[in-house]
């Protein structure tokens, strides 16, 4: 999918194979598109949102939901993916499982404040790799985790590890935890590249830069900074 295409219901049915809620229907149909931009409940958002959680472990427990925004803490509000839901519930993650915080679908759409924005511009000192326009959209037009293996291994700069390694603070005993797509520059032990959601992102600096010029270029992709 083109990112920079225009979104809408009918996008979103496809991709993520449900109905939609009549609640939000109508507030497509009743708000200006600048305004639901605007506040963040736009069906590119709500696209972007859905995707990036079915992505992350392709999560079956994602599916069926339409997930409408965050709570900041690693919580979503979604309603089902159905024509007449009506409620919304949160998906929490400590402890693991569904709340019902008592909101009807239609009075949160008006009242909620988008958590989980695509519209963030770069912070000055990171990179982004990426496919799209603006990072968040990534999952649009997403690098493939294989592309991007591929090409790190490529790189006589860079060393592919696709987890991170610490120790364990009470037994010293060394950890690895999965991090896919994770790669290190050479000779910079504190200096990673991390991948997520189509994306590569890196601490900005000048022999950064050049790194990501060059992946950038292999990838038919972009590097975005924020000067």
């Amino acid at each position: 999918m083109n990112a920079s295409a225009t979104i809408g219901i009918l996008d979103l049915e496809l991709r993520l194979a449900g109905k939609v809620p009549r609640a939000y229907v109508e507030l497509v149909r009743t708000e200006s598109a600048a305004l639901l931009t605007q506040r963040g409940f736009d069906p590119k958002t709500l696209l972007v949102l859905n995707l990036e959680l079915r992505n992350v472990g392709d999560h079956l427990e994602a599916r069926g939901r339409l997930f409408l925004n965050g709570d900041g803490c690693g919580n979503y509000y979604f309603a089902a993916l159905e024509f007449g839901a009506d409620s919304v519930l949160l998906w929490s993650h400590d402890p693991p499982g569904i709340e019902d915080p008592e909101l009807t679908l239609s009075s949160y759409l008006h009242s909620a404040e988008q958590t989980c924005r695509i519209d963030w511009p770069v912070q000055p000192g990171r990179i982004y790799i990426c496919r799209t326009s603006a990072y968040a959209e990534s999952i649009l037009d997403p690098i493939d985790l294989s592309e991007w293996v591929a090409v790190v291994k490529s790189n006589g700069d860079l060393e592919y590890r696709g987890c991170r390694e610490g120790k364990n603070p009470f037994t010293g005993e060394a950890i690895r935890v999965p991090s896919p797509g994770l790669a290190a520059v050479l000779g910079k032990d504190k200096d990673f590249i991390s991948f997520h959601h189509g994306r590569a992102t890196l601490a900005d600096s000048p022999l950064h830069r050049v790194i990501a010029m060059s992946l950038a270029a292999k990838l038919g992709a972009r590097v975005l900074a924020s000067g």
